[in-house]
């Protein structure tokens, strides 16, 4: 009982308690913002890929398509800029490709503990009828961004709108590298336009001095685009372990619908069974998978699944594996979505103990917004989720996150310029320290 209390006073000791027990409910968030959001460039240009890695004590790095105006052709530039673990620029933008060539596409990066980091790229080929050809490239630098050896050529591949290649470090500055291609195998002798199209998703490893280990590892049986009993694999991407073995997650498209799958390896490039079947729904599509792997083996594969790509009505989910590659629990949804807002892409980062946060973009009506979501080494939520900027509907597309060794996070976003009147992205990122 309370004594001499008012009726008025006796409602708002009421409503206070409601609002405390209220507070109390609701989960907190598992990501505090530092600072405001940063801009890394204000115009991406016509390539919209971008990568972003982290080392252990927070430094980063990002690398974006910059695009550049050559007799009235626009060419491709890949820049790299890295960051103090604080947020401020260490120096300038500067070329992945030591000569400053043209027509690059699609960068990745990774980085080790130190800050040391590997970029990877593709060069458009000349033209090679009856379809044009990439070039990927490999350049390893040390933590004060100088260049470990040459540039490496890692692949040379039929072009088809190929998805950009993979990259994954490990804390000895080894790395390996995955990507797609396609083969054409002419139908009719002497006839170059008339031919069999196939594809395969491949892996290299290299040593801690940027060169190559072994040859290009061929991670799925070669299989025909149009067959619609065996599937054919793409949008790949890759991690690896502080032992130095890695797994490939991919999407194999079967007939209406596709699966994402997952290849393991040793360290010395041996398979490790065959392909696990991450995902598969029928008459639905699983698309861009992305893939964690922690160093004790164990890993986490994230992917949307969508009516058909090409107008996703999509969903959000991952799956844990232990480092013996068995399922761990069952799929899970990721911040399963309101209506009329569509999630797509996820990006995944590692966090202490197990512990990872994924993010993703929302899209309703003309906008799109970043979100995160905290995850507990047993996938379960950790928090609430989080917004990367603002709570309005933005233009906020193509997410990338990376952690270092506290969980701390960096994410990026392309966001539209307000007030341009015209559809320029600039790159943006942000700073976030785990709860």
């Amino acid at each position: 009982m309370i004594a001499n209390a008012t009726p008025a006073g006796l409602r708002r000791l009421l409503s206070s308690l409601l609002l405390v027990a209220t507070a109390c409910a609701a989960p907190a968030h598992a990501a505090t913002p530092l600072g405001a959001p940063f801009t890394v460039t204000q115009d991406i240009g016509s390539d919209p890929t971008h990568a972003l890695a982290r080392s252990a004590s927070g430094s980063f790095v990002v690398a974006w398509v910059e695009s550049r105006i050559v007799q009235g052709v626009i060419r491709g530039e890949v820049l790299l800029r890295r960051y103090s673990a604080n947020g401020s620029a260490l120096g300038a933008a500067f070329p992945a490709d030591p000569g400053g060539a043209l027509d690059l596409y699609g960068p990745a990066l990774a980085a080790d503990p130190s800050g040391g980091f590997v970029a990877v790229w593709g060069q458009i080929a000349p033209d090679e009828p009856p379809n044009r050809a990439v070039d990927y490239y490999a350049q390893r630098f040390s933590a004060s961004g100088a260049r470990v050896g040459s540039v490496q050529h890692v692949a040379h591949v039929v072009d088809y709108n190929l998805p950009p290649p993979a990259v994954a470090m490990n804390v000895d500055g080894s790395y390996v590298v995955a990507w797609q291609a396609f083969a054409y195998h002419p139908l009719i002798p002497g006839v170059s336009w008339v031919n069999l199209v196939t594809t395969n998703v491949y892996a290299r490893q290299y040593g801690s001095d940027g060169l190559p280990r072994a040859a290009a590892i061929k991670v799925d049986a070669e299989l025909p685009v149009n067959a619609n009993l065996a599937g054919y694999p793409h949008n790949v991407d890759v991690g690896v372990d502080a032992s130095g073995a890695f797994a490939v997650a991919y999407e194999v498209v079967l007939g209406a619908s596709s699966s994402i799958q997952l290849r393991r390896y040793n360290a010395d490039g041996s398979a490790r069974g065959l392909r696990v079947r991450v995902s598969q729904l029928a008459s639905f599509f699983g698309i861009q998978p992305s893939l964690l792997m922690n160093a004790d083996g164990s890993s986490v594969v994230a992917w949307s699944r969508c009516q058909h790509p090409g107008n996703p009505d999509c969903e959000n989910f991952f799956q844990r594996f232990g480092a013996n590659g068995a399922k761990q629990g069952a799929i899970a949804a990721i911040a399963n979505p309101a209506s009329g807002i569509r999630p797509t892409t996820p990006k995944l980062a590692g966090g202490p103990n197990g512990s990872f946060l994924a993010v993703w973009q929302v899209v309703q009506g003309g906008g799109g917004k970043g979100l995160g979501q905290a995850y507990h080494a047993d996938g379960s939520v950790d928090g609430a989720v989080f917004m990367l900027q603002t709570d309005a509907m933005q233009h906020e597309v193509r997410m990338n996150v990376a952690s270092d060794a506290s969980g701390g996070f960096v994410a990026t976003w392309l966001d539209l310029a307000a007030g341009s009147g015209e559809f320029i992205y600039g790159l943006k990122g942000r700073r976030f320290l785990r709860q």
